[in-house]
């Protein structure tokens, strides 16, 4: 009867155990863990000229995105702004194809891979020489607005100018004690 007691006490400490531990489990099992996306935004060139000469006319910006725990991308907007203020922006394709076929919405939801700019706002002029800044913002399902800025990128469609002066002046005549230049001596070459 002691032996039997003593085996049902033991069987009691590993069904308390056994229970504590499946109901920690249990309740951790519920707990929502979200991560948010990681986004880089990084243009692929610091300076460009978009002046059609056929070398580094348009500015690749490229978006890369990990994709978060349990939170999706329902919106974005990229935005170029100058120094007088806003320049360009571009935003996801809203439009639904009426080819007998669904378009997807969660893929316009994430922006592409590369974005190309072309030096012009929205109107089509083209811009000025100068600092321009890039802002990605993202909205998540999780009602979350993020803001990411790449760092700057420099028009310059200006030609650059060039002079040439010499440093001191070369001369095939000897000085003289007075000053002045003698005639050359010797054979020449």
């Amino acid at each position: 009867m002691k032996f039997e007691t003593s085996l049902s006490f033991l069987n009691f400490k590993k069904f308390a155990f056994l229970m504590i531990f499946g109901l920690l489990s249990f309740s951790s099992s519920f707990a929502v863990s979200r991560s948010f996306p990681v986004v880089e935004l990084r243009p692929l060139y610091r300076q460009f000229s978009p002046n059609s000469d056929g070398q580094l006319d348009v500015l690749p910006i490229q978006i890369s995105i990990k994709k978060g725990n349990d939170i999706e991308i329902i919106d974005w907007h990229l935005h170029i702004y100058g120094p007088n203020g806003f320049v360009r922006g571009y935003y996801p394709d809203r439009r639904v194809l009426k080819s007998g076929f669904f378009s997807s919405r969660s893929a316009s939801n994430r922006p592409p891979k590369i974005i190309y700019w072309d030096g012009r706002n929205d109107k089509g002029q083209l811009q000025a020489d100068g600092r321009y800044r890039i802002e990605l913002r993202l909205t998540h399902n999780y009602n979350k607005i993020e803001r990411y800025r790449s760092s700057e990128v420099w028009i310059q469609n200006s030609m650059p100018t060039l002079s040439l002066k010499g440093l001191r002046q070369y001369t095939l005549r000897p000085p003289m004690a007075d000053g002045k230049f003698g005639d050359p001596v010797g054979e020449i070459l």
